[in-house]
């Protein structure tokens, strides 16, 4: 037979009428030793026999020890004990006023001894030998209750508690002196509490107000189980002043530490941060907000139940330190990806009663916004007003906090009270050139963000080629540089000059027309077919013209790959907008559009292009007579060749315009990607047809 010890029950009844235990309803006895259970307590049981219509007189031998008689009638069930394994005296009457059974080893007899109002016997369960019990001598308040055991061995699962409760204390709500329960439960409601093999508990009022626990022995596993040491176990503080409290956890057995909770017992004492940590060591923070005593208590979990705690007892005193103010201002309170800005911290109203050391500038995010410098050292006198300043640097688009903390020691005497705010936008888009010259008259731009570093991108206007690793251009210029502080390129080529006039500009071009051998676009639209096959050679060259007759030009229909072919595009009288990306095959192919007013890329032309690919978006010399347009896009302009300018206005003034509009914006890439490359193409200038123009190649070996 299996045996069962409880160590522990705690119980409180209330009204005993419906119970509610896990999900299974039953109702209390209605007469002391009477029971109704909802479910059959023969169920799945291995040693427990039904006999259906037995007849209200009538007798049964098992095949074993008999333990326990149920008489059930269409409304009731009776229960009787066998009192030489029970021994409980009187505790479980033998008869009622309708029924009487009598046990003795394996026979029971039964008899209904009522008259008319008894229902007649509908069946009698007999339980053998192999169910357990546990006797229980327990006291909680005002209830006793020493009479309770368990019943078990069902094949379905489940365990049959039963239980007799006295009650001294009519104010706990029993009608009677003696209250008797019965309940089937599931062996796999399952509650572990604090200590032992606990295997049940249950709630026996829906109000929640009391429940047992039980324990059994066997099938069940050894609880999780820890000690905790929370230091310092004492500290008092000063108001203002924050302490770290440490929880060691030692002693782990049966399972592993999930987290560790801090609780303060007055929050507007001590407060805590963080509340729960899930790493050694355990720590948290404790701020003394204001003077009185709390405890602070750490809660050690183990597969989700508290195993183990320890407490720390903090005493808050008045502050003894200085009393200051202190404000924060950012000026630009707006700073691109990359540059800095400036934050002053202005300290005042200090109580000369105490004094101020230490001076802390953080940020709330600094992933966004980070301060350098931070802390700082205050030297001046305690009853002295001061200025301190901080760098911030903005790092990634967003808004981030900036607060201060004014210190005397580890005493916090002032804060900030609320964040001034840094708003981090995107760096300013840039440009670049790959192994080619820049010529400007007037200044050169380009805004090379202070982010872009060399192990993020190439911090220069002008780069070599990664293949070629050299042709390094000059910048000329006869105005400025400004490239934000950046050096040109590695090599430093650049020089300030002044410029004149050559004379190349689109009426020189057009005299050079060569004469009936230039296809004539007769529409407004020049498709991607007549670029890649149409028109009739000469010299090897394509020439293309256009009058202007229907408005403006557009380059559409899809993108173009001329190859091989050599194409000399005019465009008179008109701007050319350019739709469709335009390549050739490097050494082979040529293209060169001159177009009398302006050349403007459309944004859809464009795309990040990595290495090892790198294929431009346009290839060939673009030669606008007044402004070149890179499209307000937010894509990347890739464009291997040669770009001019000239900037001509309506009546011929050359330089009138701005010569090269650079509008791509490629918002937070722009940290560490030129919105606009321009790579030197020298294939290009030297397939320059001579009926186009004069083209000067001088080859030579120096050293600059």
């Amino acid at each position: 037979m299996k045996k069962y010890t409880l160590l522990s029950v705690i119980l409180t009844l209330f009204a005993l009428s419906t119970v509610f235990v896990k999900g299974v309803s039953a109702e209390t006895f209605v007469n002391p030793g009477v029971t109704y259970i909802t479910d059959s307590d023969c169920q799945g049981a291995v040693n427990c026999t039904v006999r259906s219509l037995p007849g209200n007189t009538g007798s049964y031998t098992a095949n074993d020890t008999i333990t326990i008689v149920d008489i059930k009638t269409s409304s009731s069930s009776y229960r009787f004990y066998n009192t030489d394994l029970y021994a409980y005296g009187t505790a479980f009457p033998h008869d009622t006023s309708c029924y009487n059974a009598s046990i003795s080893g394996s026979l029971v007899t039964w008899e209904k001894v009522g008259g008319s109002t008894c229902p007649n016997v509908l069946s009698v369960q007999v339980v053998t030998n192999g169910w357990g019990s546990i006797n229980i001598t327990a006291k909680s308040g005002n209830l006793n209750y020493p009479e309770m055991f368990v019943l078990d061995n069902r094949s379905d699962n489940k365990v049959v508690l039963v239980w007799n409760i006295s009650c001294s204390y009519a104010g706990m709500g029993c009608s009677r002196a003696h209250e008797w329960g019965s309940y089937i439960l599931e062996k796999d409601d399952v509650l572990e509490l604090g200590w032992g093999y606990q295997c049940y508990a249950w709630q026996l009022d829906p109000a929640g107000r009391g429940g047992f626990i039980a324990e059994k022995e066997e099938s069940c596993s050894a609880l999780p189980t820890c000690v905790t040491n929370l230091t310092p176990s004492s500290l008092t503080m000063e108001e203002g002043e924050v302490a770290n409290l440490s929880a060691s956890v030692t002693g782990v057995t049966n399972g592993a530490v999930e987290e560790v909770r801090f609780i303060s017992s007055s929050t507007s004492l001590v407060t805590l941060n963080p509340l729960t940590d899930l790493n050694a060591p355990y720590t948290t923070n404790a701020s003394a907000v204001a003077e009185g005593s709390a405890m602070v208590t750490a809660q050690v979990y183990m597969g989700g139940v508290v195993r183990c705690t320890d407490t720390t007892s903090l005493t808050v005193a008045p502050s003894t330190v200085a009393f200051c103010k202190v404000d924060v201002t950012v000026n630009p309170a707006s700073v691109s990806q990359g540059d800095m800005t400036t934050a002053s911290v202005f300290v005042n109203e200090i109580d000369p009663a105490g004094s101020v050391d230490r001076l802390e500038l953080y940020s709330d995010n600094s992933e966004i916004a980070s301060v350098g410098g931070s802390p700082a050292v205050i030297t001046s006198s305690a009853s002295e007003s001061f200025l301190k300043q901080f760098p911030v640097t903005g790092n990634l688009v967003g808004v981030a906090g900036i607060n201060a903390r004014v210190y005397d020691s580890t005493y916090l005497v002032c804060e900030s009270e609320t964040p001034t705010f840094v708003n981090v936008t995107p760096a300013l888009p840039w440009w670049q050139v790959i192994g080619g010259d820049v010529i400007v008259t007037g200044s050169i731009k380009s805004s090379i963000p202070s982010i872009c570093a060399p192990n993020t991108c190439k911090p220069n206007l002008i780069i070599v080629d990664d293949v070629t690793k050299e042709d390094f251009g000059i910048a000329a210029y006869s105005s400025d540089l400004k490239l934000n502080s950046k050096p040109v390129s590695d090599v430093k080529w650049q020089t300030e000059t002044e410029f004149k006039e050559t004379g190349y500009n689109y009426r020189f071009f057009e005299k050079r027309i060569p004469e009936g051998f230039a296809t004539p676009i007769t529409s407004s639209v020049l498709s991607t077919s007549t670029l890649e096959s149409g028109g009739v050679p000469y010299q090897g060259y394509y020439v293309f013209s256009y009058n202007g007759d229907w408005g403006d030009l557009t380059i559409d229909g899809g993108d173009i790959d001329i190859g091989s072919r050599r194409i000399v595009l005019y465009v008179k009288d008109a701007s050319l907008f350019i739709k469709s990306k335009i390549n050739l095959d490097d050494g082979l192919g040529f293209f060169i559009a001159i177009v009398d007013k302006d050349i403007r890329i459309d944004k859809a032309v464009g795309g990040l292009q990595e290495s090892p690919d790198k294929l431009p978006d346009l290839e060939g010399i673009y030669f606008a007579n007044r402004i070149f347009y890179t499209g307000e896009g937010s894509s990347q302009l890739h464009i291997r060749g040669s770009v001019a300018g000239l900037g001509y206005s309506s009546s011929g003034e050359e330089g009138f315009y701005e010569s090269i509009v650079l509008q791509r914006d490629l918002d937070e890439a722009n940290a560490n990607t030129p919105a606009e490359i321009f790579e030197y193409a020298p294939d290009q200038i030297l397939r320059i047809p001579s009926f186009v123009g004069v083209r000067q190649v001088r080859w030579a070996e120096s050293n600059p």
